[in-house]
């Protein structure tokens, strides 16, 4: 039963280290440089290690660590933290960090636009709960923004993007699509000449725009008619009656489909002069003196035109006077103009019987004795005619003055 004693074994407890992970502990898909950290403490060491789901970026053996997560799922990482005058080491329990979906957008839309042109529609599939920014160069946002579908105005040609992130609201997981490039085509230029004053019923006025080749042509008029094709880079037009007219083309270049239509192209159609010949039908030959007119009004202008005939006053006038020629058909004409549009009416030609002169020639004495009486005087009988004698001195008739013959 003896027994000995040994003198007290010291033993010194030393305290473990505390680390605790501060941190996310949730993340997006394929987030970079997330950082994760415990309190730093003098004298000590550590080491982290991301035991799924991602990869540390740098280093590993500071009191914080820098994280690059990847596909959704669940991440876990841990530290220990090490005494290093005592070595006692403590390593934290897994650090559950939740890597949550990124969403994926996708621009739809078209990829070709005219300069300026209005109204073409971008969009991404619409997600509940997820909200939408976009991003527009070379045009702007005229409706949707903040939704999954923009309506867009395009500016001038030249090269446009658009872009959008997406945001998954409960997570604040984002995504940006590429850039998606639209080519901003340029417009044509159609600009309309010709004339911009016509006459009623004037035919044959042509309009024009530059000829350019690919380029496709339409024209569309009011107060007047096409005549030919209306497809070429000119167009014909017969006007009708006075009034307001007006003239437009469409110009498309074939290869982007991009079209532009002029504003109107204004027309005044004049009224046009209405002349009507007044005067005699039918005349003499050689009859003299005879007037034909049409209506005076001023500031308008008269050329006449005579056939059978020739005029011997008014010429440049409203009324002009004629003498005829030889039996026959004449005409008149005349050419009405308003000196301030030009605007010009030819009457249809005045028809004009010139009818033939009788030709009567005396017999009988050309000498007589003083009182004598019963001399007889004749022209040969026409049928149709008739006949007035008249002494003019010297003797008297006797009997009717009226037949081819008299006694004198």
């Amino acid at each position: 039963g003896c027994s000995t004693g040994s003198l007290p074994f010291n033993v010194t407890i030393n305290p473990s280290p505390t680390p605790v992970i501060i941190g996310s502990n949730t993340a997006c898909t394929n987030q970079t440089g997330v950082v994760y950290s415990t309190a730093l403490n003098a004298g000590r060491t550590y080491l982290w290690e991301v035991v799924s789901g991602g990869s540390i970026v740098g280093s590993a053996t500071n009191n914080s660590v820098t994280v690059n997560w990847g596909a959704a799922g669940t991440g876990q990482l841990r530290v220990t933290e090490t005494i290093t005058a005592s070595g006692c080491s403590v390593t934290t329990s897994l650090y559950n960090v939740t890597i949550n979906t990124n969403p994926a957008p996708s621009i739809v839309g078209p990829a070709t636009a005219c300069a300026n042109q209005a109204g073409l529609v971008y969009t991404t599939a619409n997600i509940v709960g997820n909200t939408y920014a976009w991003s527009v160069v070379g045009g702007s946002i005229t409706a949707g923004a903040g939704t999954n579908s923009i309506t867009v105005t395009w500016g001038s040609a030249g090269a446009g993007t658009v872009q959008v992130t997406q945001t998954v609201s409960a997570t604040g997981c984002a995504t940006t699509t590429p850039l998606y490039n639209v080519t901003v085509n340029p417009n044509p230029t159609p600009t309309i000449s010709g004339s911009n004053a016509v006459c009623a019923n004037q035919a044959g006025v042509v309009y024009s725009t530059t000829n350019n080749v690919g380029h496709t042509y339409l024209w569309a008029v009011t107060g007047g008619t096409i005549v030919g094709p209306s497809t070429n880079n000119s167009v014909t037009v017969d006007w009708g009656v006075a009034g307001a007219g007006t003239v437009r083309v469409t110009e498309t270049i074939t290869a982007s489909g991009c079209s532009v239509q002029t504003p109107f192209y204004n027309v005044t159609i004049n009224t046009n002069p209405a002349p009507s010949i007044v005067g005699p039908a039918t005349a003499c030959a050689n009859q003299a003196g005879l007037v034909y007119t049409t209506a005076n009004v001023v500031g308008n202008t008269y050329a006449w035109s005579v056939v059978g005939g020739s005029i011997t006053a008014g010429a440049g006038t409203n009324s002009i006077a004629v003498t005829w020629g030889s039996a026959g058909a004449g005409t008149v004409q005349v050419t009405q103009t308003v000196t301030a549009t030009g605007c010009a009416t030819t009457t249809p030609l005045y028809n004009v019987t010139v009818n033939p002169t009788p030709t009567p020639v005396i017999t009988g004495l050309n000498s007589v004795c003083a009182n004598q009486s019963g001399v007889v005087y004749s022209t040969p009988f026409t049928a149709g005619h008739q006949y007035l004698w008249e002494i003019i001195s010297g003797g008297t008739i006797v009997g009717s003055p009226n037949n081819n013959t008299v006694s004198v």
